[in-house]
C-alpha cells in the first residue's frame, strides 16, 4: 500500500460518525464472555442509548465491535446472509467460529483494499470443536487470536488486567471472568469520556455436551460512592 492510500485510510478513520466504545472479551474454562457498553456517540456527544452491541450469528458464534456502528450493522447483515445460505443448503453443514473469523478477515481486507474500509474492530467469540475461541479483526483485515481481547481505549486501560486474568483462563469460571470484565468496565466508565454506564454482557459456553448461548445481560454499572475502586483496576484473581 502506497503513502497516498495510507493517508486516505487515516482520513477515513477520522470520519467515523456514530462510534461505539470499547469491547472487552475473555475466554474461560468452558466458554467466552464479551462485555461492551450500550452507548453510541455522535462525535464526542452521547447520542444513542440502549443499543445492542453483540450479535449472535449462529448457535456457536457471537460477534461484537467498536468503531462505526453502522458498519457493524452492515457486517452482521452480511454474516446473517451467509448463515442463512448455509442453512438453506440443507446439507447439515454449519460454519464454525473460526470460519466466520476467516470470513471477517477476508471481508475487512477486501474493503480496505478497495479503499472503502469498514472502520471497526471486530471481536468474534464462540465454541469451536468444544473449545473456547476468541479472535479479533481490525479495519485492515489483521487477524488476532487470543484468550483475551480489548478494543478502543480499553486496549490501553483494561488490556493489561485482562492479560493477568487470562493466565488462569484454563481453570477460570464464568463468574470469575464476568467479574473481571465488570471491574474493568467500571474503570473505563470513569476514564473514557465516551463510555456509557449501561453494559451488555454476552456469554457462550459448552459443558456436559451442551452448547449454550445466554441471552444478553444488560444492567447499569454501580459506581455510586465507589470511585476510589476505579482508580486502580481491581483484579479478583
Amino acid at each position: 500500500m502506497g503513502v497516498k492510500e495510507m493517508k486516505f485510510l487515516i482520513i477515513k478513520m477520522a470520519q467515523v460518525i456514530t462510534s461505539a466504545g470499547s469491547v472487552l472479551a475473555l475466554a474461560y474454562k468452558n466458554g467466552v464472555v464479551i462485555a461492551a457498553d450500550t452507548q453510541i456517540n455522535y462525535g464526542k456527544t452521547a447520542r444513542y442509548f440502549h443499543c445492542p452491541r453483540t450479535h449472535q450469528i449462529s448457535d456457536s458464534c457471537i460477534i461484537s465491535a467498536s468503531g462505526e456502528y453502522a458498519d457493524f450493522q452492515e457486517i452482521t447483515s452480511i454474516l446473517d446472509d451467509i448463515e442463512e445460505e448455509e442453512f438453506c443448503g440443507g446439507d447439515g453443514h454449519k460454519f464454525s467460529p473460526k470460519a466466520y473469523f476467516s470470513q471477517c478477515t477476508r471481508l475487512l481486507y477486501q474493503r480496505r483494499s478497495k479503499l472503502k474500509p469498514f472502520t471497526v474492530r471486530l471481536v468474534i467469540g464462540g465454541i469451536d470443536e468444544g473449545k473456547p475461541f476468541l479472535g479479533s479483526v481490525d479495519l485492515f483485515g489483521t487477524p488476532i487470536i487470543s484468550p483475551y481481547i480489548a478494543t478502543g481505549i480499553g486496549e490501553h486501560i483494561a488490556k493489561p488486567q485482562l492479560a493477568i486474568a487470562s493466565d488462569r483462563h484454563a481453570v477460570m469460571t464464568y463468574e470469575e471472568a464476568r467479574q473481571v470484565l465488570i471491574n474493568n468496565m467500571k474503570t473505563l466508565l470513569v476514564r473514557d469520556s465516551r463510555a456509557g454506564s449501561e453494559v451488555e454482557i454476552r456469554n457462550i459456553s459448552y459443558g456436559d455436551g451442551i452448547l449454550k448461548v445466554d441471552e444478553p445481560e444488560v444492567f447499569v454499572l454501580d459506581t455510586h460512592g465507589k470511585w476510589e475502586s476505579t482508580l486502580t483496576v481491581f483484579n479478583p484473581m
